[in-house]
């Protein structure tokens, strides 16, 4: 399964991807106009691995995805969530600890909030007095 959401205030999509396979994910990646030999190359590397993230886009827009092939465990889950959020900050010039800290910890709650089943994809755009 491959869900995420907006982060509107950074102008970046946010990905998550569980218990699924090398089609659903080239899809994914293809929709996002993710340029074939990244795909290939972001495929290769993350479906033989435990986990990995991938981040889309360096300019303005970013669309950062993490795979996890196993069920996500709590400590895979933080170690991909801050790479997720250093990177969309460092894209932003932005390197203020309280901002990371907080954007990890809003991350954190949407990927459970997904993985859970608790939301759904379109209804969990952050508002921008929630970041």
């Amino acid at each position: 399964m491959i869900a995420g959401f907006s982060l509107d205030i950074y102008d970046c999509d946010i990905s998550f991807a569980w218990n699924t396979n090398e089609n659903e994910l080239r899809t994914f990646l293809e929709a996002n106009d993710v340029p074939e030999e990244k795909r290939d190359e972001f495929i290769a590397n993350t479906l033989g691995v435990y986990a990995g993230a991938v981040t889309v886009g360096m300019g303005e827009s970013t669309n950062c995805i993490t795979v996890f092939n196993c069920e996500p465990n709590n400590k895979v889950v933080a170690h991909e969530i801050f790479h997720i959020a250093h990177r969309v900050l460092t894209l932003r010039g932005i390197e203020d600890e309280e901002a990371l800290a907080y954007l990890i910890g809003y991350l954190t709650e949407m990927f459970y909030d997904l993985y859970l089943g608790k939301v759904e994809t379109e209804d969990i755009s952050p508002k921008e007095e929630e970041l």
